[in-house]
Order: structure tokens, then C-alpha cells, then sequence
């Protein structure tokens, strides 16, 4: 039996009201861990039979029961969600197998193609409740409204008319906070550690109050997963059967999730011993899944750390066996072998201002998270980021389009290699772009840096580098004056090797641009706007 939720984006990242988010999303991960397991108690009591709860995970379950527990247990989980989740799209579908050891592996299969097509014929729950010509609106999703919630702080207070859906949310809110702020803390030992995930994490209050992330002009919205992960859940039933299938399918599942939720505990610790209360914002956390709301200035700093502590949670034996498992099963049939030897990461990481529209940044994160996963061959953890400066709602490949020059060439540093690059990559490591970043006066304070290259003369580069795709002719003569305006004064080694190393790189896999990207994330790492 497969029960399982769908158009999670949709539900999660729908209103750009933060404790909606968080309240979304606390939703799904208790669908696979508190709904679907009561669910199974209450039937085998009633029943008096055994359900083995193979897959546990963030709005998913995947049991092996006979076809009546089954029922019953998708038609317990699923009133559930009719009553106390309107807005949310759950389903289940009871394979009809008889179940051996023979025939488990295509049992399954048929389990989660029947889920697939099942999902396909459901209407969405946007037909449950039109909007007519006398309805009044959400204030936060324009669905029909159907009672009113106070926001503000006190003394300063709305009443905001809300859908049912959100209606439930929000009275679920405080919950959400609380419960994110305990798991993260069941992942470290340390109670330090433990007070410090306590004061990073947004405060119920700001949450209740709409303020949401605390930052200084900039808010990233990043995406991550796992690659690796989906090679190994597409071939488990090609490599395990009977017993040892559903126990390698069930221990790769619970390995994933505390590993995720342990990363990002830990990369949370990490930089908030010295970032201060209210910067982060977990939203999804779960298997290879995870999008997170932050701070701009300290968002860099965390994809970093979480990558690398994502490398290290995922080096455990039970992940490791099963892909070199999944490889020799790929290199015996004769195909190419696809699976790593190791799980990385891929990351997108999106800049916005507060107010623009958090879906989109969502969509723009996830797609430049298929950009870095472009590198993913060489089993290297990698990241792609973008800093939006506007306010229109555009897609990535034509925000990129403006960011070429007349030549075609890309001024973006993406796909960086996080953590160590290999040597054929060692152009796009990471730590190239902080030595970019680290000869930049950001900020404008010249004075107390001026061995570093001052703002006004970053002004003039950002300048050229932005215009709608520069020739090579405007480009050279910028590069020059700044050469001859610096020239014997302090800062004169560090644009030199700015400008020699940053401005354009040439390397096998084609010439771009590191110094945009350096600029753009000293930016948003002051929390001011564009330096000069």
C-alpha cells in the first residue's frame, strides 16, 4: 500500500506568510509521521492483524498490509486530512497482489505506478470551493473566505478575511514553530548547541507578528538535494528481494531523514554561534529534500556548511553499500552505470528582497539547483546562485540572458564546486570565489581597508559588467582605467590580481566571469545594496 501527499510546492510555498509556510509544511511531515502511523495503530487493533510501515517519510508511506487493513487505513488518514486539512491533495492505492517473496518487487512497482496514475485522474482541491462573483477573498491565497484572523502585534492588530485552509493553518502556527525548533534540537547532544537552533530559528512572535526572517535588506531562499539518492530508490527493487528489500528499503529511508535533519541542525550551529537570534528559517526538511529561509547575509555561509555536513551524514555504511550495490547491478546487466560511488549535494540559492514573491523564489532555487547538479558526474558537492535586483517575476534563463556579453560569454560563476574541487574543476571551486570576495572593500569602508579595492572603483566594473551585454572593446576600456587610476596606490595588488584572476576566467569547459558573483554575494553578505 502507497499513501502519499502531492503538490507540496503548491501548498508549502504558496503565500509569502511565513507562518503559513512553516505551518505547511509541519502538516506534511506529520502525514508520514504522526497521521499514517496512528492510522496503522488503530487498524491493527480493530483488525487484529500485523502492518509492517516499510517507508516513513515526509508525507509518504509505504506499508505492506492485506488489502481491508489497508483500506481502512488510507480511509482514517484521508477523512483526517478532509477535516483538518482542506488544502491538502492525499491519496492512497492498495496494490492487489498477493505478496511472496517472488512477488514483491513487481508488487511495488504496480503499488507506486497505480499511485502515479491515480494522482493523474484526481481533481485538485482549488475545485472543491470556486470563487463567485459575491465571495469574499483570502487575504493571503484568493480562495473563498470563510472566517477572519487577527495579525499584528499587540495594540496594532488587522483582522484578515482567510480560506478554511489557512484558517487551520494558522491556528497550528505556534505548533509548527515548537515542533520544527525540537527536531532540530533531537540532532545534536550539545546543550549549547541546542540554545543556539533555539535562538537562530525565527521567534514565534516574529512569526505571529508577519516579520518574519530577520534581515537587512536581503532574504535567500535556498534548495537542496541529494544526488545519488534517486539512482537509489529507482533500483533498489532491482538489486534486493523479499526481506532484505524491505528492511534496505526502510534503513536508506530513516538514514536519509536523520541525516537531513541532522545537516541542517548542524550547519544551523555552525554559523549561528556568531549570527545572532531570528536569521533561519527551515521550511522543508526531509530525505534529499530540503529548502531553507534565510538572512541573506549569513545564506552563503550556509549552503557551505551544509553541504559539507550533508557529505559526511550520507558517508554511512548503509548508503555507501547500497549504491556500490546499485553499480555492480548497473555494470553486471551491461548498461552504463549511472549510480555514484557517493552521495553530494546540489544547491540553488536565490537573493531576493523581502517583499518579492516566495514562490518564485522557490521555482528559480530549485532550477539553478539542476544547474549545479550539471557537475555532478565528478561526484563533487556544488552550488549555483543568483541576486535579484528587481521586482519582476522573470525565469532564470532570462535573467541569465541579460548576463552575457555581446560575445556570448556567461557572467555568472555557476556551478561553484563546494568543499575540495578536483583538479579539471579546480576553476570553479569555492575557494576561488571567496578570494574574489576577499579582496573587495564591501560595505564602502575604504579607510580602515586600503589595501583592498574601494567602492567607487567596483562601482565602475558592476557598471559595465551589468549593461545589456558589453563588448569586448567597453569591457577592456574600464579594466583599463581602472588599471591606471589605481596604479602605486594601496589597493593596487588587490585589483591586480582581481582583475587578472576574477574578470575572466579561461578553462576547458568554456571562458566566463567569477567577479560579478564575488561582487553580488559581497553584497548580500552586508545586508546593504551594491557596493559603490
Amino acid at each position: 500500500m502507497v499513501l502519499e501527499t502531492g503538490s507540496n510546492q503548491a501548498l508549502v510555498f504558496g503565500t509569502n506568510k511565513q507562518r503559513l509556510n512553516v505551518a505547511a509544511s509541519r502538516l506534511i511531515w506529520q502525514v508520514g509521521f504522526e497521521w499514517i502511523p496512528e492510522a496503522i495503530d488503530e487498524v491493527r487493533v480493530a483488525l487484529g492483524e500485523s502492518i509492517d510501515h516499510v517507508v516513513k517519510a515526509s508525507g509518504l508511506g509505504v506499508m505492506l498490509a492485506s488489502e481491508d487493513a489497508g483500506r481502512r487505513v488510507i480511509e482514517i488518514v484521508t477523512r483526517r486530512a478532509v477535516l483538518h486539512a482542506p488544502d491538502l491533495q492525499i491519496w492512497g492505492v492498495v496494490g492487489a497482489a498477493e505478496l511472496t517473496a517472488d512477488t514483491l518487487n513487481a508488487a511495488l512497482a504496480a503499488a507506486q505506478r497505480d499511485s502515479h496514475r491515480h494522482r493523474a485522474d484526481r481533481c485538485s482541491v482549488l475545485t472543491r470551493d470556486l470563487n463567485l462573483p459575491y465571495t469574499q477573498l483570502c487575504a493571503y491565497t484568493g480562495r473563498p473566505a470563510v472566517t477572519t484572523v487577527i495579525e499584528g502585534r499587540e495594540g496594532d492588530t488587522v483582522a484578515r478575511p482567510v480560506s478554511a485552509g489557512v484558517h487551520e493553518f494558522w491556528s497550528q502556527a505556534r505548533n509548527a514553530r515548537k515542533s520544527l525548533v525540537n527536531r532540530l534540537q533531537a540532532a545534536v547532544s550539545d546543550a549549547e548547541d541546542r540554545a543556539v537552533l533555539d535562538r537562530a530559528v525565527v521567534s514565534r512572535s516574529a512569526l505571529e507578528s508577519g516579520d518574519g526572517v530577520s534581515a537587512k535588506g536581503w532574504v535567500a531562499v535556498l534548495h537542496a538535494d541529494g544526488n545519488g539518492i534517486g539512482e537509489i530508490f529507482a533500483n533498489l527493487r532491482h538489486c534486493y528481494t523479499g526481506s532484505e528489500l524491505i528492511d534496505r528499503m526502510r534503513s536508506v529511508s530513516e538514514a536519509l531523514e536523520s541525516a537531513a535533519w541532522a545537516g541542517v541542525a548542524r550547519a544551523i550551529v555552525t554559523v549561528g554561534r556568531t549570527a545572532g537570534s531570528g536569521w533561519v528559517l527551515p521550511i522543508l526538511v526531509g530525505g534529499d529534500d530540503i529548502t531553507v529561509l534565510l538572512d541573506g547575509r549569513y545564506g552563503f555561509a550556509f549552503t557551505t556548511a551544509l553541504a559539507a555536513e550533508l557529505e559526511v551524514l550520507l558517508e554511512q555504511d548503509i548508503v555507501t553499500t547500497t549504491l556500490a550495490r546499485v553499480r555492480a547491478v548497473q555494470g553486471s546487466s551491461g548498461g552504463e552505470v549511472t549510480a555514484p560511488r557517493r552521495v553530494t549535494v546540489a544547491a540553488g540559492l536565490v537573493f531576493t528582497k523581502p517583499h518579492h514573491p516566495f514562490s518564485h523564489g522557490v521555482e528559480l532555487a530549485e532550477k539553478l539547483t539542476r544547474c549545479a547538479k550539471t557537475v555532478k558526474v565528478f561526484e563533487v558537492s556544488a552550488l549555483d546562485t543568483v541576486v535579484l535586483y528587481e521586482s519582476a517575476v522573470r525565469e532564470l534563463d532570462a535573467i541569465r540572458a541579460d548576463l552575457r556579453t555581446a560575445a556570448g560569454v556567461p557572467l555568472w560563476a555557476g556551478p561553484i564546486i563546494l568543499g575540495t574541487a578536483p583538479p579539471e574543476l579546480a576553476h570553479r571551486g569555492v575557494d576561488r570565489l571567496w578570494e574574489a570576495m576577499s579582496l573587495l572593500a564591501v560595505g564602502g569602508d575604504t579607510e580602515t581597508t586600503p589595501d583592498l579595492v574601494p567602492s567607487g572603483v567596483v562601482h565602475d566594473l558592476r557598471g559595465v559588467l551589468t549593461a545589456p551585454h558589453p563588448d569586448d572593446a567597453r569591457l577592456r576600456a574600464v579594466e583599463d582605467r581602472a588599471r591606471v587610476l589605481g596604479a602605486e596606490r594601496g589597493y593596487s595588488p588587490a585589483l591586480t590580481r582581481l582583475l587578472d584572476d576574477h574578470l575572466f576566467v579561461d578553462a576547458p569547459d568554456g571562458r566566463f566571469s567569477r567577479l560579478l558573483t564575488a561582487m553580488e554575494l559581497a553584497d548580500v553578505g552586508t545586508g546593504t545594496g551594491a557596493i559603490g
